[in-house]
């Protein structure tokens, strides 16, 4: 894997803004650009195995409620409240 890493240039290692953000606030950037591909894409469908996925969790959320993290707890595991 290092060495497909070696030859690959992630877009992160050009903008050195972007890696040098906290954990919350490359979370956060993620929600903000993803917000605006899907405004600028009306027509967005999601990829099947995004679809798949969002049912598997779907299921195991039925399954096991007491898994279940809220938004609030999420946003305070990352630090944002």
């Amino acid at each position: 894997m290092a060495f497909l890493s070696y030859f690959c240039i992630m877009l992160i290692d050009t903008l050195p803004e972007v890696k040098s953000l906290s954990p919350a606030q490359k979370y956060e950037l993620a929600g903000e650009l993803w917000d605006e591909v899907t405004t600028r894409l009306q027509l967005f469908e999601p990829h099947p195995d995004v679809l798949d996925l969002l049912e598997a969790r779907d299921r195991d959320w039925e399954a096991r409620p007491e898994t279940a993290v809220s938004w609030e707890e999420l946003q305070a595991k990352l630090g944002k409240h």
